[in-house]
């Protein structure tokens, strides 16, 4: 609860005995602490009674035990959003990722998992056709979607949490490949990473992929990139599939002929023009590295069939996990 919660492994009085760091509740482990910066807390409720009925609803979504497959209710139809005009012109500027997810699912039945945490990247549970599932999504209105070693926990930790209680997965591409930099490399975001990827191998739900936009390196395996035996996996005609973006590959394995150019830019230019139709989601299809190519309208339709068939071949009852439950 806001203004009055606090988790610490010692409080005040503690801190300063031992380190002799006078402190605050709320700055040593107060919302500020735990709902952006550690991400322990998952939402912050202002008053008692919201953060009952937050805990209600996100148990709304599990089923009773890991012995149960997770509870149906009435369906209901995804907002009225034109999915087809929600991607900008260009290929650079961000949108709010949570207006596709808001016309994919349900109506009013997406809850958000860590909101103030990690805002590169979006998770979630909602349903579709009254079936709890679980969102992850790149938000490309922070850091352009890429995947910090922040975001890759978050990441981890909800796939765990959906394979766990056996809800499918859906994720929404739209990543420009894991965070780089020096301070990147020193939280060890490779590493985090990797570990988003190890949930992913063993996740034992149905796993439904959407490429959006970006599906860029390492990133995109992350983000369940093709090969993860994944339900369905269908690409929007605005993706964009390569090891790195074209630009940066370009300019690097380019870079003395780029140089000694009289015009370096034209020619960099030039250089990306060739490769520019190996990288779009119809090369992708004829490549049989996604299902199909379908307009954003579709999207919805297309991972309701695929989720109703997942379903259909269920062919024993459910228990916990091989590998692990929910790991902190």
């Amino acid at each position: 609860r806001a203004g009055t919660g606090m988790m610490a492994a010692g409080g005040p009085p503690v801190v300063k005995a031992a380190t002799g760091v006078e402190v605050t509740k709320e700055a040593l482990g107060g919302v500020e602490i735990h709902a952006v910066h550690s991400g322990i807390v998952d939402r912050v409720a202002q008053t008692d009674e919201e953060a009952i009925e937050l805990a209600r609803r996100f148990l709304s979504y599990l089923p009773g035990n890991a012995w149960s497959y997770t509870p149906q209710v009435a369906a209901r139809d995804a907002e009225p959003i034109d999915l087809n005009t929600v991607m900008p012109s260009a290929p650079r500027r961000p949108f709010d990722v949570k207006k596709v997810i808001r016309g994919i699912v349900d109506a009013d039945s997406f809850f958000e998992i860590k909101p103030d945490h990690a805002r590169m990247l979006v998770t979630g549970l909602a349903r579709v056709d009254g079936h709890p599932v679980g969102l992850i999504a790149n938000q490309s209105m922070v850091y352009a979607g890429a995947l910090t070693a922040a975001a890759a926990r978050k990441a981890r930790r909800f796939i765990d949490l959906c394979s766990a209680y056996h809800l499918p997965l859906i994720t929404l591409q739209d990543v420009p490949g894991v965070m780089t930099g020096p301070q990147a490399e020193k939280e060890g975001t490779l590493r985090e990473g990797l570990a988003v990827t190890y949930a992913l191998a063993w996740a034992d739900v149905p796993l439904v992929t959407v490429i959006l936009r970006k599906a860029f390196g390492f990133g995109a395996c992350a983000m369940g990139g093709w090969g993860g035996e994944q339900s369905l996996v269908v690409a929007w005609p605005t993706a964009d599939f390569a090891s790195l973006p074209v630009s940066g590959g370009v300019a690097a394995a380019f870079k003395d002929e780029i140089q000694r150019a009289d015009d370096p830019v034209a020619k960099q230019r030039e250089i990306e023009a060739q490769f520019k139709d190996g990288t779009d989601p119809f090369n992708a299809a004829a490549r049989f590295t996604v299902h199909d190519v379908i307009e954003p309208n579709e999207t919805r339709r297309r991972i309701q069939r695929a989720l109703e068939l997942s379903r259909s071949r269920r062919s024993q009852q459910p228990g916990p996990t091989a590998r692990y439950g929910v790991m902190p």
